[in-house]
């Protein structure tokens, strides 16, 4: 399993650790914090969380616990390389909302 911590205020991450995953044969699961954000009383913000794994049985009771989704690969969302990434639209995602 890998644990990648996407948590971004500007740009919209989960959805390209997907399309990487996809790429490379494994499946993807998200989970973001359901706390309250209230970043001046806590001083925190809150965490949004994607695993990659080969299977759902390499990630034990994880998919079964609370928060938990699996995340699919999204069309017209690729994965980003050495040679490419596309971060004016990881922003326009997390600004505007859903954006392929």
């Amino acid at each position: 399993m890998i644990a990648v911590h996407v948590s971004n205020q500007h740009m919209e991450l989960a959805s390209i650790i997907s399309a990487v995953g996809a790429a490379e044969g494994l499946i993807a699961y998200v989970k973001e914090d359901d706390q309250a954000n209230q970043p001046l009383r806590d001083y925190r913000l809150n965490a949004q969380v994607v695993v990659l794994a080969k299977s759902v049985i390499d990630l034990g009771d994880l998919p079964s616990r609370r928060g938990w989704q699996r995340l699919e690969p999204v069309n017209g969302i690729a994965a980003w390389t050495d040679d490419y990434s596309d971060v004016l639209r990881a922003i326009l995602r997390k600004k505007l909302g859903s954006l392929n």
